[in-house]
């Protein structure tokens, strides 16, 4: 991952942090990594499911929400300015608003997480506009953030539960075409 900021105003990157400075750096990297997800919509709830393999470096967005997440399988190394909090399966905990996450995946990890959804939204894209924030660096451009929640981002099944009639969508993700193109 090249941290290279020589191209950068030195007005700007003052008033970066160094999430900011991470989060730049894995969004320009070409080293892209498919992170499953499911996400499974019943009434008043979003539940999303993220697979994360070992070795990877994952950076969540900022929520805006209290809920509860799970760690069922795996271990994460969650970077804070205080060090590194280690979570090992299975494991639960609460979310805080405010909170954004720095991991580094040890082993392959699975994390779920459960939102409030009282509007019924069945669309992964606009369900994480209401959970949270929208991303703010200063290092970045809109085009270049790509939100791990997107079907566009990560290969993802949605499973909407809300109505009588159960329907499942797959939204794979080919990395390989992307790099062609």
């Amino acid at each position: 991952m090249n941290l290279d900021l020589s191209h950068v105003d030195p007005d700007v990157l003052a008033t970066c942090s160094e999430v900011d400075k991470i989060e730049y750096a894995m969004c320009k990297s070409d080293d892209k990594i498919d992170l499953p997800l499911t996400h499974v919509f019943t009434p008043g709830l979003y539940t999303r499911t993220i697979f994360m393999p070992a070795g990877s470096l994952v950076m969540s967005v900022t929520h805006n929400t209290k809920h509860p997440f799970v760690i069922s399988t795996g271990e994460v190394d969650v970077i804070t300015p205080d060090g590194p909090i280690t979570h090992i399966a299975p494991y639960m905990g609460i979310t805080n608003p405010g909170t954004k996450r720095f991991l580094h995946v040890k082993q392959d990890t699975t994390w779920t997480t459960f939102h409030p959804n009282p509007e019924n939204i069945t669309d992964p894209d606009e369900i994480v506009k209401t959970v949270s924030e929208k991303l703010h660096n200063p290092l970045l451009d809109d085009e270049d953030i790509a939100p791990a929640w997107s079907k566009n981002v990560s290969s993802s099944v949605t499973i909407n539960a809300i109505d009588d009639m159960i329907k499942i969508e797959e939204h794979p993700l080919n990395l390989e075409s992307e790099v062609a193109s």
